[in-house]
């Protein structure tokens, strides 16, 4: 399904009620086009009409015009996230490169080095380094499962020996 396909299947559930479908098909955009910020500003509509102002605000953040309804829900986003720069960046989901989102994030940026906080790059970076951990964790839970197969059959063989 296509992207204009998508989206109008997402304005018919929003008209029948279905805020939870629309929601998820809404995340599945802005997943594969990170950079189309109606889509943010759409998912931050639903959120409010669901009821989560913070979740709303992830997504209005880098919204350019702002009412009070808005300002209201990016403050509460960015209390939920401690005012950290950082933290705040990371909950955007942006893509690389991040700057290209404007003023509001460059700012974030700026002020994660004036705190001395890393600035994350992306949301991938995170995931890699993750996913190689998981790999080892996994290799080495299989290392040990393979050594008590080995030693239970030699324990076996002994018995009967």
């Amino acid at each position: 399904m296509g992207r204009q396909e998508t989206l109008a299947k997402v304005e018919s559930e929003i008209l029948l009620g279905k805020l939870g479908v629309a929601r998820d098909r809404l995340h599945g955009l802005v997943t594969t086009y990170p950079e189309d910020l109606s889509l943010r500003s759409r998912l931050g509509d639903v959120y409010w009409a669901l009821g989560y102002p913070h979740h709303a605000g992830q997504w209005w953040f880098l919204d350019d015009q702002m009412d009070e309804l808005k300002l209201q829900a990016v403050t509460a986003f960015l209390r939920s996230h401690s005012n950290n720069p950082a933290s705040v960046i990371r909950a955007l989901k942006l893509a690389p490169p991040i700057e290209q989102y404007g003023v509001k994030v460059t700012e974030l940026i700026a002020e994660c080095n004036s705190r001395g906080i890393p600035v994350p790059r992306t949301k991938d970076t995170v995931s890699t380094d993750t996913g190689r951990r998981w790999y080892i964790g996994c290799m080495v839970v299989l290392a040990i499962l393979l050594f008590l197969v080995v030693v239970g059959l030699v324990t076996v063989v002994n018995w009967f020996y």
